[in-house]
């Protein structure tokens, strides 16, 4: 019986300290973290324009014209985005062309338009699609992607008409065109 007592006491110590054992080298000390600061990721978003981001255009009905060409990425020279970054593009006009052509419209009842293309290789991004589509870069790797903007006056007209003596008036004015480009974490 002391037999008996002997062993299972001898079998709780060993399999206590087997345990003991297994937990001690699973546990780990974390260091003090100072007062709470939270170091962030490094976000580099670069959209850079071989030409400028804004300009002046003279255009001609039913003309297309390249405004630009125009660098996207997602680095820099020293920091490469570690996240996907969603990048939307929004192309304004404004000036005497632009608001020519919308009272234009309105008084000669024409459907005359100045817009804008975005393209990449194949892909077109038209008016909206640039804005609400968008497109992304992938983190973790230097990503450049390169796109040429190009303007186009829509001409509704196309034989003569009292619209037509207008639109001559409106092929001396000019189009101011700017580029936002805008960059977030997808």
């Amino acid at each position: 019986m002391k037999k008996g007592i002997l062993v299972a006491g001898a079998s709780v110590l060993l399999l206590s300290g087997l345990v003991a054992g297994v937990f001690a080298k699973y546990q780990t000390t974390l260091d003090n973290v100072g007062s709470g600061s939270v170091v962030a990721k490094d976000f580099a978003f670069v959209g850079e324009s071989e030409e400028e981001t804004s300009g002046i255009v003279k255009i001609a009905p039913g003309e297309t014209v390249k405004l630009a060409t125009i660098t996207v990425k997602n680095f820099n020279d020293s920091i490469t985005s570690e996240v996907d970054i969603k990048v939307r593009g929004f192309v304004i006009f404004s000036g005497d062309l632009f608001d020519g052509i919308s009272e234009m419209n309105s008084t000669y009842h024409t459907n005359d338009s100045l817009t804008y293309a975005v393209t990449e290789t194949t892909t077109e991004y038209t008016d909206g699609a640039f804005i609400n589509t968008g497109f992304s870069l992938v983190g973790g790797k230097k990503v450049s992607r390169v796109f040429s903007l190009t303007a186009t006056w829509k001409d509704s007209i196309l034989t003569p008409s009292a619209a037509n003596s207008y639109q001559n008036t409106l092929a001396t004015k000019t189009a101011e065109w700017s580029v936002l480009l805008r960059g977030t974490q997808a």
